[in-house]
């Protein structure tokens, strides 16, 4: 699913606001909450942009970890 979000920046046209879609996020961990690393609570949006900055894990796979990275920064750039 993300990797069509990819996609769908090579068929959206720079610099027209009127043809970037809306980004809608939804959870489907409805049990989820949202608390940042020192336990406080966060809203939807600052969760989103959390999600968006966080670093790969220790130790994961190199090139999963750069398919992500490149997944989030497309994400930032298409939806700021």
């Amino acid at each position: 699913a993300l990797s069509l979000v990819c996609s769908l920046a090579t068929h959206v046209e720079q610099g027209q606001d009127t043809s970037k879609p809306a980004l809608l996020w939804l959870l489907r961990d409805f049990l989820l909450e949202l608390v940042d690393e020192e336990g406080r609570r966060m809203t939807p949006d600052e969760y989103l942009e959390s999600s968006l900055h966080k670093a790969p894990p220790e130790g994961a796979d190199s090139k999963r970890s750069q398919a992500a990275r490149e997944v989030r920064e497309t994400l930032l750039r298409f939806f700021p």
